[in-house]
Formats: structure tokens, sequence, C-alpha cells
């Protein structure tokens, strides 16, 4: 008997001990989702500098446990600063997402970060690194079946195409983007898209095929 009461205590203890390191745990993992939540609403809220230091806040906050987090806050600071027309900071974040997502093999995140790293390229005017990145995106998206990147790609190819003053690949790029945006029901940006084809055509001076796309864009919207 008192061997076996020496015994029971220790294990009360033990008990005792891991109830409260599992509340502790449980507190700390609450806090911390509660800190995430806070900053994730404050970048949506925030605009400017502020938005930028909550940002960098939260990918601090994730960059430990959460790669993908991570990948997608520096994502997020990428298109910041293309907004702010900071070009050189934009490709770097969009670099920086990139190298996480090859890292755990996100495809639909590799093609997002390869979109936005050829749109860069594109407005820099470079436009073979513009399109090397678009269509890597490309044949990724159409691989997992993701649609509605596979539109938004095509129509960056279409710009990219029509810088290049090649218009038969402008035209089937932005066909295959406003079909694609028609089977999504997204008439608004079809129509968008039916409009730059008609102005192709018109610049090419094929004035009835002009026409129908005008009219199409007219339907759409």
């Amino acid at each position: 008997y008192k061997l076996l009461k020496h015994i029971i205590l220790p294990m009360k203890k033990i008990i005792a001990f891991l109830l409260v390191l599992s509340f502790s745990v449980s507190s700390v993992l609450h806090a911390e989702e509660q800190s995430i939540t806070a900053l994730q609403s404050k970048v949506e809220q925030s605009t400017g500098h502020s938005k930028i230091n909550a940002l960098n806040e939260l990918s601090a906050m994730l960059m430990d446990d959460d790669p993908e987090g991570m990948a997608a806050a520096a994502d997020n600071l990428g298109l910041i600063m293309l907004a702010r027309y900071d070009y050189e900071n934009a490709m770097k974040y969009f670099v920086e997402s990139l190298s996480i997502r090859n890292d755990i093999k996100d495809e639909k995140g590799i093609a997002t970060s390869k979109n936005h790293i050829g749109w860069v390229f594109y407005i820099q005017e470079d436009m073979d690194s513009a399109l090397a990145n678009l269509e890597e995106a490309l044949q990724i998206r159409n691989k997992i079946t993701d649609f509605e990147g596979a539109a938004a790609t095509h129509e960056n190819l279409g710009y990219v195409y029509l810088f290049k003053k090649t218009y038969g690949k402008a035209r089937q790029h932005f066909g295959q983007a406003m079909e694609l945006r028609i089977e999504l029901e997204q008439l608004p940006e079809a129509a968008s898209l039916a409009s730059h084809m008609g102005k192709i055509a018109s610049d090419m001076g094929d004035s009835d095929v002009a026409l129908a796309y005008y009219n199409q864009s007219l339907d759409l919207n």
C-alpha cells in the first residue's frame, strides 16, 4: 500500500502539470491566433505605409509556422509595391514569394507568383522575360484547371503580344481569356476583352470583324 501511495502521488502531480501545460499551450495558441486575426484585419483596413507595416508584422508572425501564409504576405507586399510604381521592390517580394512556393511545391501559388513577375517584366518592357514567366504560369494553371487564373494569364499574354504588335497572337489570347470569362459568368471582364479584340481588328483594317466584336462587347455588358 505504501509503495502504491508513493506512485499515485507523483502521478497526480504529473497529471496536474500536464493539465497546466495543456492550458498554457492552448492559451498561447489562442493568443497567437487572435494576434494573426487582428493583423489580418489591420492589413485589410489600412492604407499606405500603415498597410505595409502591418503586412511586415504579419509576415514575421507567419514565417516560422506557415510558409504558405508567408508566401501570400510577400505576394501582397509585391502588389502594394506594384500599385506604388516601385517595381524593384515589387519584383523582390514576388521572387521571395515564388521561392517559398517552390519550396513547398504549391503549384497554384507558383503560377500566381510567375504571373505577377511576368506582369512586372511587361511594365518594364522586358517582353522576353514577361513571356517566359507568363507562359509558365499559364502551363501550370491549365494543368491544375485553374480557369480563372488561366483567364488572367491569357489576358496578360494578350497585352504582351499587343505591345510586340503580334496581333494574331494577341487576339488569340484575348479570345481565350474572353471565352473563359464567359464560362465563369464574369461578363463585364468578357465585354472588356471583346472591346480589346475589336480595337485590334480595327487597327488591322478588318472593320467587319471589329464591328462584330464591339457589338459582342455591348451584348455582354
